[in-house]
């Protein structure tokens, strides 16, 4: 078994479990539960919103599944090594782990309800199913095993003056990998389903922020010519303008979306990666010391503009 399916599958496995687990659970306290059952309660701990129990059973579980195919998604596109690999599994844990014990909860409290509205919620249920899921997901982080990285092999190209040169210029439009944009259209899709289901300004604002993550992390436009290096989202912004002068070195590389933590717009203590695929790059080095790797299909052709900018004057 390679080891990103061995990753893989003790990932998920565990996840599966307690989704099973609780699904069953509550299939089996259906007949026990009011219709409709309770979903959300208010500030006086009193029910405010309703749902067919088998819907919430669907919506719970559904919400699980969606977790567990995005973790995977995730993992087969290269987010499987290092610290990233760990961070992602538990992340996918902790939330299969909240979602079940939501779904678990809500039946057991209105076991034996004939009306729902009599439902009152414990104090703090709310903060020991999270801190519950949190645990879990802390603990499964700790004990899974990333897959191993496979080497990368690095062609470098150091950059000197540059003189006067031809006119050359490289322009790209660097979508997001087709399984990432699947992952955040149905989570996108998901969130306002819940606008709809749980109107109140937590979902409101919840939907905003992915709603214009989404079209931050959608794609980048990229353009190499004499003025430099300049990239800005689909969006329009963020955006930025690297001169050649500014540049040190450049070189073609294998991006892997574990070194950044993801893909997107990524930011670290050594630059910044504009990271849309495992895969062929380039990799910047500025004169300050900081990078910017950039995951592009035609980073070879991208490095051969860079190269165009960057060769002594006596070598055209």
């Amino acid at each position: 078994m390679q080891a990103t399916t061995r990753y893989l599958v003790s990932a998920t496995m565990p996840m599966a479990v307690i989704t099973v687990t609780a699904t069953i659970w509550a299939i089996f306290l259906l007949p026990a539960v009011p219709d409709p059952m309770a979903i959300h309660f208010g500030p006086d701990a009193m029910p405010d919103d309703y749902l067919s129990p088998g819907l919430n059973i669907g919506l719970l579980a559904g919400l699980s599944l969606l977790t567990i195919v995005g973790f995977g998604l995730v993992t087969r596109l290269g987010l499987c090594h290092g610290n990233a690999a760990r961070l992602v599994a538990g992340a996918a844990t902790a939330t299969v782990t909240l979602l079940s014990g939501v779904l678990v909860g809500l039946f057991v409290l209105q076991q034996n309800l004939t009306d729902a509205s009599a439902a009152t919620l414990p104090a703090g249920f709310f903060w020991l199913v999270l801190g519950s899921a949190i645990g879990v997901g802390l603990l499964f982080a700790g004990l899974i095993t990333p897959a191993p990285r496979t080497p990368t092999h690095v062609t470098t190209s150091a950059a000197n003056d540059s003189g006067g040169r031809e006119r050359t210029t490289f322009t790209a439009t660097i979508l997001m990998h087709i399984s990432v944009r699947i992952i955040l259209l149905l989570v996108t899709a998901m969130t306002i389903i819940f606008v709809f289901a749980l109107p109140n300004w937590t979902t409101v604002l919840t939907a905003l922020v992915m709603v214009l993550a989404v079209w931050v992390t959608w794609g980048w436009r990229l353009r190499i010519d004499d003025t430099g290096l300049t990239y800005r989202s689909l969006a329009g912004m963020p955006r930025k303008h690297l001169p050649h002068n500014d540049i040190a070195t450049s070189e073609l590389i294998q991006v892997n979306p574990s070194d950044w933590g993801g893909w997107g717009w990524r930011k670290n203590t050594a630059g910044t990666g504009l990271i849309t695929q495992a895969g062929p790059g380039i990799r910047i080095t500025q004169t300050n010391g900081r990078i910017l790797e950039i995951s592009t299909d035609d980073a070879a052709a991208a490095l051969e503009v860079l190269d165009h900018y960057h060769q002594p004057a006596n070598s055209q």
